[in-house]
């Protein structure tokens, strides 16, 4: 994860090139209440909260795994 920004229940993620969609499988298959679901693409995802609180936490939670 190289950057995390969010709007909303809605975050941004950007990996390095090629690696978003295994780590959008990875937070798909954690089947966490607070996540709704992800879309990916080659360097980046799109990650849907289930409201503003619990995007902040995944906010939190990711921006924590940065390179």
């Amino acid at each position: 994860v190289r950057d995390v920004d969010r709007g909303g229940n809605i975050l941004v993620v950007k990996t390095l090139e090629g690696h978003a969609s295994g780590i959008a499988f990875l937070l798909d298959r954690l089947r966490r209440d607070d996540l709704v679901g992800t879309l990916a693409g080659d360097d980046t995802i799109l990650v849907v909260a289930r409201d503003e609180k619990a995007a902040e936490a995944l906010e939190e939670e990711l921006g924590g795994l940065l390179v």
